[in-house]
């Protein structure tokens, strides 16, 4: 599952229709932000993820269910019909897409709103408001491969063409990813592969300045391996991939 997944375009389609008809005020951030910005250059080297995170100003569940949520489970269903579910979930409003396939076999992908403590919300409040309004860039669903044809489904779609999608800046990504390096690596419980590991340790000495001329074809074919075979590996991995990625696009 990646940004050349048929449900992931549907998923990001369903999350930008929903801003256009209504005031979600949102940003794409994380694993999806990463492959946006890579996908003219390395559309070939998108890492597996199977959801989008997706930052917006707290809302309760019951609040986001009833505003945004069942809006989007609704034309999930309809017009593609997925099985959807809006879940609260740790953290975050979530709505779970479903598809089925012929030989009755399910792929997921999951929407994650992010939603925080009330004390945490507090102190990032402001900052949430000023990158969905200033550290945001707007990305047409036609430039990230989403187009009318690719999502197409017995029911025709008519305005995947003309929607867009609001994403942080790379340069903001790339900050909150190496974040999440370091944040990782000071809980560190399980062995990742030793040319992982040695970026790792490059991030965390350089910061922003971080490069690194290792193969990507050989960095992308071991997370293929670990995101099939070590759920742990991968998840400390992942992030490792994204910002050597993301000093690629921005060098």
């Amino acid at each position: 599952m990646s940004l050349n997944n048929k449900l992931t375009k549907i998923g990001l389609y369903l999350l930008s229709k929903e801003a256009s008809e209504s005031d979600l005020s949102y940003l794409l951030v994380g694993g999806l932000a990463v492959q946006a910005y890579s996908h003219s250059q390395f559309s070939k080297y998108h890492r597996p993820t199977f959801d989008a995170d997706i930052s917006t100003p707290n809302l309760t569940y019951k609040k986001f269910r009833k505003q945004y949520g069942d809006n989007i489970a609704k034309f999930a269903k309809n017009k593609f019909g997925l099985g959807s579910h809006v879940e609260d979930s740790h953290n975050a409003n979530t709505i779970r897409l479903i598809q089925h396939s012929p030989l009755n076999q399910k792929s997921f992908f999951w929407l994650h709103f992010n939603r925080y403590q009330k004390e945490l919300y507090e102190k990032i409040k402001d900052k949430i408001f000023y990158d969905i309004e200033n550290n945001s860039l707007d990305f047409s669903l036609h430039d990230l491969g989403v187009t009318n044809k690719s999502i197409k489904t017995k029911a025709e779609i008519k305005d995947a063409d003309n929607l867009s999608l609001r994403i942080l800046k790379p340069e903001e990504v790339l900050r909150h990813k190496l974040a999440k390096v370091s944040n990782k690596s000071n809980r560190l419980i399980t062995k990742i592969s030793p040319d992982f590991n040695e970026l790792r340790e490059k991030i965390i000495e350089t910061g922003l300045s971080f490069k690194s001329k290792k193969p990507l074809h050989s960095l992308y074919e071991q997370i293929l391996v670990s995101y099939t075979t070590d759920d742990q590996k991968y998840y400390v991995e992942k992030d490792i991939y994204d910002v050597y990625l993301l000093t690629k696009i921005l060098s």
